[in-house]
Order: structure tokens, then C-alpha cells, then sequence
């Protein structure tokens, strides 16, 4: 059935009693030109008829295709133009099935059900936040495995599994309750229409449809024997749920699957350049999964293509299985490239890639029937993975990063119901204008013992359902509220909290007085929910304190116990005495005991932690757990420490009488931070020579004043005296420190929250005077390292045992390069480029704080693009009237090529692959071929092997215990060649190695 505002025919006849009406009465025809905005648009087949409503039988028409196959169909407005500025816009419903291009193309991919449900999960159930991308990983690995064809399962069987898989005695069955109805649902409409449809759409200048008509395809499995070896796709499964104009310091996650989806090939994503003349930064970077980062502003095109080891690997299967099939002792390539041509879309000429073939295949050097003798050598992987990124039907999607601007509108959408101790997470949508910033949204719930919705994250917890016994049927109603500060924007949304089956906990809280004075007691409370657990006699309640971490990062708790006598022998003596312990846990800044009871003990902050648990003991003793929430929260005991400055007060002399010491103090900013330098110069000895520094917290009464003191060179300089009262300490130098040398000094608040700022200390005989970054124009190549160093002057000697030439290396921005010392004594350091661009190079010497700078240059690494047009010039290629189209497509990526490389030092790294991989195309396309002209002997490290080695054999082993490892290099190294073959002259034990063409 077609999409019309009206039929032809009910327009011949409005017509015709319009014109009646005009004769009789002129001015309606002013109303009857402004209503009369009918369109109608139609499919035809390439051959001219238009495609048909309904068959022969009066049924809905469908065309039937086969995995591969293309339709040319085209369109035609029937009584009508294109409105001012309108368009037409082909789409496919379900493109990982069908998909059709803007010139009406439609080709089939995948006939399997697993296509359609990668498409459900990938649009329907992972962009949900919070729970998304864990119920689509576990979905996934349990219907995509070697156990389940979902393919030979009706729609009962596959949500069955499902319902499996996330039912409520699943790890994820919390998860999957939230969301079950609506994603069943969802299903079953996927499943139910696998048939795909093909639109093409006519719209106004507003984008509203004004006419549309549309194709159903139902496709069938090719059985030719090519299908189960090679992919004819890459689809971005979510494309139609992204917005392509996002702000700057966002992310978006792509979803893509290859199709057919039987054959389980991955995905590679990649970023192309958009523009010959984008230049400087990249606009974006995407990883292994999909997730793009937005970095900077312009314009970027991300492409999916098929995974190069998957395709190879297939590829392979496929040429053995031909070899096998044919048992010729040959491929024939050119049926080889038929196959690849039709099925994947590969745009180049059959002879063309026949002979590509043949120098990426060992093909005629095949001994028996072995399938081990058809491989692929480097280069052809190379050559193969760059044709990979240029298939026809490879997906792509082109964003426009903007700066981010303030919310103007916005809607929030999520799940209408959540059950006690579920959690969900409530999504902003259609923010506006594009781009619009929505991390100043928080969230509020109009009840609390309800629901609970964290305020900066959205995620929502059912607390309670009410009733005073736990049945599905109980249900309680809030309101979600999300606001964005900048212009006040509210949206709100009703939540319903549904039951649960018995008395099972879903949250706690604890209440309590956040701040508190030294030596201050106070009882901590708590409410579980839901309510009606508090009266159950199976609760547990256990009280704790948070005591960092261990040493995997994972937290320490101190529990609260019952109070208990412990027996103690002195080692000395054997004597024993019984110690009483009331049960309650310390962490130095708080007391806690199994009621709640809380002391503040010292100034700081505590955190405190409520377990409660549902369950009863069994006979063995051992305690059976029906449910369990932890929860914390955090008090201040006195005023907490907001920040600490380190100083350093006077230097320090040794013991040694004849020893004098100078202090030097330098402070200087870079890059933004200020930096604090103290250099002491001793007139002899290092040993005892240093400083006194003392912690100044803020605020100046802060109860706990207390910190923890570090250094990080333990090896020659130590921590001594200190007073905990003044808040000082000295460093100074051991006694094994016989050099010039420095040290960082900082300190942390006692209960580990507040970290200092770091001093650089330098113990010396002659500090230093002028402090320079050796080089004139800096630069280096993205991805490439750059060795600086920096030269010293100084007041007396130079020896390093009396000058120090440290130094601490800093960059002005580490997304275009970042700096690394060398661990050398001239304290040089490592500069790598991230990105291009420029940066500055900060050095600031250990001995005075001498701070130097250069501006360093990071241009893109243009050798894959210089090689690639090094071909094409050392290549001839003769125009004719039949490449005439192809050497003129060849010419402008060679343009392109040499304006990139020639005229935009500073493109961007994107620019030059891209243009690379272009021309390089352009170049198979035309025939280009890459002529092998020498092979040499070389070593594991690509070092020349020479023309005699020699080894050295002990006199108790066997000579053919000793090998050599040798390689080969072929010239030039892009050369296509089939093979390399190893032989020996075995009477003089020489080798010789072979490069085939």
C-alpha cells in the first residue's frame, strides 16, 4: 500500500468539481491553490514498470532476494514537483538485511534471524543507560555461540531463551525485571516483520514527509559455496538513533555487525578524513569498540569495515576450498575475482584484481593437496586490509563537532516502573538546541522512601512498594524530576515502584550528624526498605568503618562485633592474661561499635558503613543470606582539612663543624602550576645537609592538623625529627649521598583526603646559574619519539659530584606531546608526539629552579603517504580510452596526495592516511603493480646478515644443537611477490633465499 496525501484518481475528481465551482465562484479559487499540496511518488524497476501494491492473489507484494543480489529501482512524482526545496531520501527499515543507497540500489545482506536480533539488541536494549550494555554482552554471548542457532528457533523458542538467560534467578534478573515487558514486546515486532522494507521519501524543505512509497524484501540464504567463506557487509546497526551533530569533549557509541552474521566476522572501525585541508588536530579517535571521542571541532567521518584477520582467514578457507574443489594444481583467480567483485562490492576491474590475486597468493607454487601451501604474504595482507576499507558496502557515518551550548529544551525517557531494589536509569533526550549541554541536569524524586534517584547521575532505586507483606500486586507513584540550572528547564516523569514476593531489602540509609566535635558521641540510625523489613525478626544489622584500601584497590572494612575476652602470652615469661575487647572498631579517626555508637576520636573524616541483611543460621552454624544492601555514608570530626602549602623554613647543616650550608628558594610558574624549588649549598659534606619544611593547613584552625610526609628518592635522603605539633619535618641527606642530588618532597592530611603541593629539593656544592633546552627549532613526528636535552652553567665546577644537572620536564599540553625523563645524570628527557600541533616545552633544573622553554612542533607522520606516491612516480601507467575514467579518478587522488604532502606541513594525521589509502586504491584500480627488483639476507633486526657468518661450536655439543636466525627483505619493501623460498647448498652449509614474483 502506498503512502499518498491522495489518490490520483480522488484528485481527477476533486479537480474537475473544483473547476466547476471556479466558474461559479472566483474567489474560491484562491483557497483551492493554497490546499491543493498533493504528492504522490512511485517505485519502478529498472526495466520501467512500476512495482506493484499487491500479487496476483491480492497479497501484500514482496520481492524475494538472495544474499548478494542487487535491485536497481528508481522513482517517479506522478502529477507533481519536488517542493521548493525539497528532497527525496531513500531508507531501509532493516538495513542489516537490505539496504538501499541514494541512487535506489538495493542489495540483500543476511537472510538469518540473527541479524534481526542483533539489530533489536543493538538499538533496543543497549543504548538503555546503566543496564544496557551489560543485558546486551549476556544476550549475545548466550545466542550467538557454537550450542544456538537461533535460526532454526521460532520467535517462542528465542524470547524463552531469553527470558532464560535474564529471569529473575539470573545474575541479571534484577535487570532484566525492569525492563522485560518492553523489550519482549520489541522482540516479538522485530521478529514478527524480518521481511525488510526499502522507502524512498519525498520531503519539504522542513522535513516533512509529503509523499512516500515502499518495497518489502524478504531475503533467502545463498547457497552458493562463497557465502559461508565471505562477508558482502558492515552495517552501523544503531545509525538511525545517532545525532551527527554532537558537542566537543562528548562520546558516542557505535554499534556494527558484519554480515552474514553466520560467519561471526568482526568489526573495524576507523576514522577518515573528511577534508584535504583539515589540518592540526584530530576531531576524533574511535576504539576496538565502537566508543567515538570527540576532541576537537570539524568535521569527521567514522568507517566500519570488515575485520582484516576474520576476512583473511575466510578468504583463505575459501581459496583451499576452490583449489580442492577444482584440482587443477591452480586457482583460477579471475573466478576468484568475480566472486569478490559481485558479492563484497570491490570497485575494480576483473582482470585488474585477478592479477592482484596472484601476487597475494602463493598459487603456484601448491605441492600435493596440501592447504597449508596457500598463504598470504605480509604485503598482501596490506593490500588486502587497504581494499577491505573501500568495499562498496561498507557503512560510514560523518559527524559535525560543535562547541557545547547552553539547554534550551529537553525530555527525559526510561522505564515507567521499577521494582524494589531494582535499579534503572531515567535518559535525557531530544536536548535542544544540537549540541546543547545537559551536564548541568540533576535529579530529584518527590519521594524518597519511594524511590530514590541519585541527584548528578539519574540512576534510580525502588525503595518501596508499600503493604505489610511483600506481594507483586503492591505498587507506590512518585515523580522524577530532572532540572538544568542554565535556563531553568523542568521535565518530569511518574515512576511506579512495584512489589516483590516476602520481606526482601532494596536500600538503606543511614542518618546521622555529618559533623562533629572532638570527643563527641552520637548513636547512628538507618531505615531499610522497604519499611515492612524493619519489623522483620530475621534482620541483621552490622555496623562498620571504611579503612582504605588493600593492595588491589579493593576496600577494607573494620566490622563491629560482639564484645569478646582474648588470652595473650608474653613471649617472654609464658605468662597469659585475659584482654577484654567490647567489640567496637577504631581507624584512628573514629570509634564504632556493634549499636551504632559512634566517638570522634581525632579531627578528620570517618566513613561509616551499614550492612543489613535478611537470612537465618543453619544447623552447621554458618549463616544462609536471603537478601543484603551496604550502604555509607561519611561525617567530619571538627573542621576538615581543605588544602596544605608546603614551605621550606631554613636549611639544615650536618654534625660536621666546618660544614656551611646556603639556602636558595626559587618559586616560579608553568604550565599553569607554581612550582617550588629550595637549593642548599654545602661548603663540604652532603650528609646532614637539607631543609626544614613545614605543612601550613588550611583552613589555619582545622581540627586534625596532622599529615603524613613522603619523599621519593629514599636512597640518599631520609626523613628526620619530625614534629607533628609545628607540622615539620627536616630532609636531609644520607650519608651515601656523595653527589650532587635532589629529591621531591610532599605531604598528605592524615586521613588521606587533602595531598600538598611538591617541593624539589637540591643538595649542591655550586648551583647553577642559566639552564637552556639545547636546539633551535624543535620538532617531531606524530607517534615518533624526539630525545631533548638541556645544558647547565654554573658558579664553580661543573663535576656532577659537585654541580647537579637534574631537571623536571613538563608539557603545555599533553594531547599534542608529552614528556618523559631519560633517567640519564644530564637529566635529559623523552618527548613524543600524541597529535599535530604545537606545545610547550617546559625545563626547570633541580639546582635553582631555573625554568627554560621552547615551542615544539608536531607535524604528521607522512612516510605510508610519501611511499605511496613514490609508486605511482616510479610506476608507468599508460591513459587509453578504456582507463580514461579510472586515470582521471587516479590523477585527482594524485593531486590530493601531493597537495597534502607538499603544501600542508601541518595536516592532520587523518589527511595523510586517508589520501594514502586513496591514491593507493586508485592505483589497483588502474593496475598498478608493484615490481619485485631484489631480495636481501638479513638479520632478526633487519641489519645487513653478510656474506659469510661463522659460529662458534662448543667442543662437548652436537654442531645441530647451534642454528642461525636469518629473515629476508624484499625491494622495494612495498613489492608484491607470491613467496620466499629457503635453500641450501648443504656441502658448504651456505644458504640461499629466493623472492618469487
Amino acid at each position: 500500500m502506498k503512502f499518498m496525501y491522495s489518490k490520483k484518481r480522488v484528485l481527477s475528481v476533486f479537480l474537475s468539481v473544483l473547476t466547476v465551482i471556479t466558474v461559479l465562484t472566483p474567489a474560491f479559487s484562491a483557497w483551492a491553490g493554497d490546499v491543493i499540496g498533493v504528492y504522490n511518488i512511485q517505485l519502478f524497476y529498472e526495466d520501467g514498470n512500476a512495482v506493484q501494491d499487491t500479487d496476483a492473489e491480492g497479497n501484500a507484494y514482496h520481492e524475494t532476494m538472495k544474499e548478494g543480489d542487487t535491485l536497481q529501482l528508481s522513482y517517479k512524482l506522478i502529477d507533481c514537483e519536488i517542493p521548493d526545496n525539497g528532497y527525496v531520501k531513500w531508507y531501509s527499515e532493516a538495513p542489516t538485511l537490505v539496504d538501499v543507497d541514494q541512487n535506489g540500489l538495493v542489495k540483500a545482506f543476511d537472510s538469518s534471524k540473527g541479524a534481526v536480533i542483533h539489530n533489536w539488541i543493538d538499538n533496543e536494549v543497549k543504548p538503555v543507560p546503566l543496564v544496557g550494555k551489560i543485558a546486551g554482552a549476556a544476550l549475545e554471548k548466550a545466542l550467538f555461540n557454537d550450542k544456538v542457532n537461533v535460526d532454526t528457533m521460532d520467535t517462542d523458542e528465542i524470547i524463552a531463551l531469553i527470558e532464560k538467560t535474564m529471569g529473575a534467578d539470573s545474575a541479571l534478573g534484577k535487570i532484566f525485571e525492569s525492563y522485560s515487558a518492553k523489550w519482549i514486546e520489541s522482540l516479538r515486532k522485530y521478529l514478527d516483520n524480518i521481511n525488510s522494507v526499502v522507502h524512498v521519501t519525498l520531503y519539504d524543505a522542513n522535513g516533512e514527509v509529503k509523499a512516500d512509497d515502499k518495497l518489502a524484501v524478504t531475503v533467502t540464504k545463498n547457497d552458493a559455496f562463497y557465502a559461508n567463506f565471505l562477508p558482502n557487509g558492515t552495517h552501523i546497526t544503531n545509525k538511525s538513533q545517532i545525532e551527527t551533530t554532537v558537542a566537543k569533549g562528548t562520546t558516542c557509541q557505535l554499534s556494527a555487525v558484519t554480515t552474514p552474521v553466520r560467519l561471526h566476522m568482526g568489526v573495524v572501525y576507523s576514522v577518515k578524513s573528511s577534508s584535504v585541508f583539515t589540518q592540526g588536530k584530530v576531531i576524533a579517535t574511535v576504539d576496538d569498540s565502537g566508543l567515538v571521542t570527540f576532541k576537537n571541532t570539524g568535521t569527521v567521518t567514522i568507517v566500519v569495515s570488515p575485520d582484516t584477520e576474520g576476512f583473511i582467514n575466510n578468504l583463505l578457507k575459501l581459496v583451499n576450498y576452490i583449489y580442492k574443489l577444482d584440482h587443477t594444481g591452480t586457482i583460477d583467480t579471475k573466478k576468484l575475482a568475480d566472486i569478490l567483485i559481485k558479492y563484497l562490492g570491490i570497485d575494480i576491474d576483473r582482470n585488474v584484481l585477478a592479477a592482484l590475486l596472484d601476487a597475494c597468493f602463493a598459487i603456484k607454487d601448491i605441492v600435493g593437496d596440501s592447504a597449508d601451501a596457500i598463504q598470504l604474504t605480509a604485503t598482501a595482507v596490506k593490500i588486502i586490509a587497504n581494499i577491505l576499507l573501500k568495499l562498496k558496502y561498507n557503512d560510514t557515518i560523518t559527524f559535525n563537532v560543535v562547541d557545547g551550548v547552553p539547554c534550551t529544551d529537553f525530555n527525559i525517557t526510561g522505564p515507567d516502573t521499577v521494582q524494589e531494589g531494582a535499579q534503572i536509569q531515567m535518559a535525557i533526550t531530544d536536548a535542544k538546541p544540537v549540541a546543547a549541554d545537559v551536564s548541568d541536569i540533576t535529579w530529584s524524586s518527590s519521594d524518597e522512601s519511594v524511590a530514590y534517584v541519585d541527584p548528578q547521575t539519574g540512576i534510580i532505586t525502588g525503595r518501596d512498594a508499600g503493604g505489610n507483606m511483600g506481594t507483586v500486586a503492591n505498587s507506590k507513584k512518585c515523580t522524577i524530576t530532572a532540572t538544568s540550572a542554565a535556563n531553568q528547564v523542568v521535565r518530569t516523569k511518574e515512576l511506579t515502584v512495584t512489589g516483590k514476593t516476602g520481606r526482601v531489602l532494596s536500600d538503606a540509609v543511614i542518618h546521622a550528624q555529618r559533623d562533629c566535635n572532638i570527643g563527641d558521641q552520637q548513636t547512628l540510625t538507618y531505615t531499610v526498605y522497604p519499611v515492612r523489613v524493619s519489623k522483620a525478626n530475621n534482620l541483621n544489622i552490622t555496623w562498620g568503618l571504611l579503612d582504605g584500601t588493600d593492595a588491589d584497590g579493593n576496600p577494607k572494612y573494620l566490622w563491629a562485633g560482639d564484645a569478646y575476652d582474648e588470652t595473650v602470652t608474653d613471649e617472654t615469661t609464658g605468662e597469659t592474661t585475659t584482654v577484654h575487647h567490647d567489640g567496637s572498631v577504631e581507624d584512628g579517626i573514629a570509634r564504632l561499635d556493634k549499636d551504632g555508637n559512634y566517638t570522634a576520636l581525632a579531627g578528620g573524616t570517618a566513613t561509616v558503613v551499614l550492612k543489613a541483611s535478611t537470612g537465618y543460621k543453619l544447623l552447621d552454624g554458618s549463616y544462609y543470606t536471603i537478601s543484603q544492601v551496604q550502604t555509607q555514608t561519611t561525617i567530619f570530626n571538627g573542621l576538615p582539612v581543605s588544602g596544605i602549602d608546603v614551605t621550606v623554613e631554613s636549611a639544615v647543616k650536618s654534625a660536621v663543624l666546618a660544614n656551611s650550608v646556603k639556602l636558595q628558594q626559587q618559586q616560579t610558574e608553568v604550565a599553569g602550576e607554581t612550582l617550588d624549588f629550595a637549593t642548599v649549598t654545602a661548603s663540604t659534606v652532603y650528609d646532614g645537609s637539607g631543609v626544614l619544611v613545614k605543612a601550613n593547613v588550611d583552613p589555619a584552625d582545622a581540627t586534625n592538623k596532622n599529615v603524613k610526609w613522603y619523599i621519593d628518592n629514599t636512597d640518599q635522603f631520609e626523613l628526620k625529627d619530625e614534629d607533628k605539633t609545628a607540622g615539620t619535618v627536616k630532609v636531609v641527606a644520607k650519608a651515601s649521598c656523595t653527589s650532587a642530588s635532589s629529591v621531591h618532597i610532599w605531604c598528605v592530611s592524615e586521613d588521606g583526603d587533602i595531598q600538598s603541593d611538591v617541593v624539589t629539593l637540591c643538595v649542591v656544592r655550586n648551583a647553577a646559574k642559566t639552564n637552556t633546552i639545547n636546539g633551535d627549532d624543535l620538532s617531531v613526528i606524530n607517534g615518533k619519539t624526539l630525545d631533548v636535552s638541556h645544558a647547565m652553567t654554573f658558579s664553580g665546577s661543573t663535576s656532577s659530584t659537585q654541580a647537579c644537572y637534574g631537571a623536571n620536564w613538563y608539557s603545555s599540553d599533553e594531547s599534542v606531546l608529552t614528556v618523559a625523563p631519560k633517567g640519564n645524570d644530564n637529566g635529559d628527557a623523552v618527548v613524543t608526539g600524541v597529535d599535530v600541533g604545537t606545545a610547550t616545552l617546559y625545563c626547570a633544573s633541580v639546582s635553582g629552579g631555573i625554568v627554560a622553554e621552547k615551542q615544539v612542533t608536531v607535524y604528521p607522520d607522512k612516510d605510508y603517504l610519501k611511499q605511496v606516491i613514490n609508486i605511482c612516480e616510479d610506476t608507468v601507467i599508460e591513459r587509453t580510452n578504456e582507463n580514461k575514467t579510472l586515470y582521471k579518478d587516479f590523477s585527482r587522488k594524485l593531486d590530493y596526495a601531493y597537495y597534502v604532502y607538499y603544501d600542508e606541513p601541518m595536516a592532520a594525521q587523518d589527511s595523510c592516511d586517508t589520501y594514502a589509502r586513496e591514491l593507493l586504491y586508485a592505483f589497483y584500480k588502474l593496475g598498478g603493480y608493484i615490481g619485485l627488483t631484489g631480495v636481501t639476507l638479513v638479520n632478526k633486526d633487519g641489519s645487513d646478515a653478510g656474506a659469510f657468518r661463522s659460529v662458534k661450536v662448543s667442543t662437548s655439543k652436537r654442531y645441530d644443537s647451534y642454528s642461525v636466525d636469518l629473515d629476508a627483505q624484499v625491494a622495494p619493501k612495498t613489492a608484491m611477490y607470491r613467496t620466499i623460498k629457503w635453500s641450501s647448498d648443504k656441502g658448504r652449509r651456505q644458504r640461499y633465499c629466493e623472492a618469487r614474483r
